[in-house]
């Protein structure tokens, strides 16, 4: 885990793309900030630059980027009080409702809200299918007491090393992404091409279709990657 605050410096973007390629797994970047033009700015400038960072770095590097808090839907759904925006925050920003000039600052949500939002976040990148049998043997070992025999232990490690290799598996070939719809935190890339009514901010979320798409990249299995192998 990598922490940072304000404006990061190209620098320390450029060591934050470093990590991440030298990295053989998925990577996340959580964002926590406020809701104005800087804070909107500051994401997507962050996320813009370690991805350029990262062409040269290694371009098959996975990265997701997305902003947890704060957004507009917040204001609503934990009663935040606006703030007016700063006089000396120049950039475009489509404020919050019908007022383009409403902001919220990050402090303004309670600390128990926001730990809920970033474990939510975190809960979203943990793979529970894969993580099910080890719950179920820990839990079967602690309350219903069962013994820890020598088969259980090699059914432990055959599990973990599945686990790693579905983690670490990567490889690269031409084939079609199918159509598919869902809701997730995206921003409007070649995998993304629906159009929206009115101004948005990037990432954002939303039930939205997936087009066929055939293309050449490294991948892993996952929801975008179930095709067969010959």
């Amino acid at each position: 885990m990598i922490s940072g605050g304000g404006f990061d410096s190209l620098t320390a973007k450029h060591d934050l793309a470093q990590e991440i390629a030298k990295r053989n797994r998925p990577v996340r970047l959580l964002h926590v900030g406020d809701y104005d033009s800087s804070g909107v700015h500051l994401f997507s400038a962050l996320d813009e630059d370690v991805r350029g960072f990262l062409t040269r770095l290694n371009p098959d590097a996975r990265v997701v980027s997305e902003r947890v808090a704060n957004l507009p839907e917040h204001v609503e759904r934990f009663q935040l009080q606006p703030a007016p925006a700063k006089a000396t925050d120049n950039s475009s920003f489509v404020g919050i409702g019908d007022d383009p000039t409403a902001t919220v600052h990050a402090e303004a949500l309670a600390p128990d809200d926001l730990a809920d939002l970033v474990e939510a976040a975190l809960r979203g990148g943990w793979d529970e299918d894969a993580a099910a049998p080890f719950l179920g043997a820990v839990i079967a070992i602690t309350l219903i007491h069962e013994p820890i025999t020598p088969q259980l232990v090699i059914a432990g490690v055959l599990m973990a090393f599945g686990v790693w290799l579905h983690l670490t598996e990567r490889h690269s070939h031409e084939h079609t992404h199918e159509a598919l719809e869902n809701e997730h935190s995206h921003v409007h890339d070649e995998h993304h091409r629906h159009a929206h009514e009115g101004t948005v901010t990037e990432p954002h979320s939303h039930w939205h279709r997936h087009e066929p798409l055939r293309r050449r990249h490294a991948h892993y299995p996952d929801l975008h990657h179930r095709h067969e192998h010959g």
